[in-house]
């Protein structure tokens, strides 16, 4: 049984569009709500009454972003559901319709601990096109899922850094290759670039979090060289997307202009640690 996770904060703009995306090629889905206090709720209520029995879900109420714990709590809420093999599915991400069946069939014959690789593409100004130069945000891959293994968990690195590991430990490689390699083929479509607002306000908090909860880990310096990689440096190139890569009925379920609830928490941050704390960090104006 595949059943795709996914960790979610205040993703109303484009969470219906991920979760029926992902149940087009899953058998269910389990969902972690992170503290939301926008509309994720609500929409989270709607596709289990929708898709009745498969959808599952939890809420963590503390706001503190423990990613690798949540990782492993939305895991454990899917082996519960009787899942075998999960979909790594972010709340802001869409596999392209073209790659549905594949991807299913290649998932159902992973052997334990197997995972599967996909590119994952940056969707760039809009729903429309993506990035296509020679950066790593035009050639990268992601970890689109992965067959259960004894003692497989997420957990936090060991100085207790959560961030950014989609690879669970007890997965065993080589990763098997959905698109084999192919460019231009279709992956997963990464929607947090599709505005440019919420792509600057998300960077600006993980360079906030980072100095608050892991501080002498990076300096400002290194923090700013890394997620300005993703901010600054702009697409020298653009592709539209081949036809039928994103359904119009599941582009009209995100809402691209809608308000980056992460500028609020950057400034809440700003208000209670204080200016000195992030005076050298590059915040890209979202706190001024």
């Amino acid at each position: 049984m595949i059943v795709s996770i996914t960790i979610t904060r205040n993703s109303a703009w484009v969470l219906r569009a991920t979760i029926e995306t992902a149940l087009a090629y899953c058998d269910a889905a389990a969902i972690l709500d992170h503290a939301s206090t926008d509309r994720t709720a609500e929409v989270i209520a709607d596709l289990a009454q929708r898709f009745p029995g498969r959808v599952s879900s939890v809420r963590e109420p503390d706001p503190t972003w423990r990613e690798m714990d949540h990782r492993q709590r939305v895991l454990e809420l899917a082996r519960a559901a009787g899942g075998t093999i999960f979909a790594n599915i972010d709340d802001d991400e869409v596999l392209t319709y073209n790659l549905h069946a594949a991807a299913r069939e290649k998932m159902l014959k992973l052997h334990s601990g197997e995972v599967l690789m996909s590119p994952i593409m940056c969707v760039w100004d809009g729903l429309s096109s993506y990035r296509d130069d020679d950066s790593e945000w035009s050639r990268g891959s992601t970890y689109l899922a992965f067959a259960n293994a004894p003692g497989m968990t997420f957990k936090p690195a060991r100085d207790g850094y959560q961030f950014h590991n989609r690879r669970p430990s007890g997965s065993r490689g080589p990763a098997v290759s959905l698109t084999d390699g192919a460019p231009h083929r279709g992956g997963v479509l990464h929607l947090q670039f599709a505005s440019r607002r919420r792509l600057r306000a998300k960077q600006a908090l993980y360079k906030m979090t980072e100095t608050v909860c892991w501080p002498g880990r990076r300096t400002a310096q290194q923090l700013n060289e890394m997620y300005d990689n993703t901010t600054l440096n702009l697409p020298r190139a653009q592709r539209s997307f081949d036809p039928g890569w994103l359904l119009l009925e599941v582009a009209a379920m995100v809402d691209v202009d809608a308000e980056p609830w992460q500028e609020a928490e950057c400034r809440r941050l700003w208000v209670e640690h204080g200016a000195e704390k992030f005076k050298d960090l590059d915040l890209y104006g979202v706190v001024v």
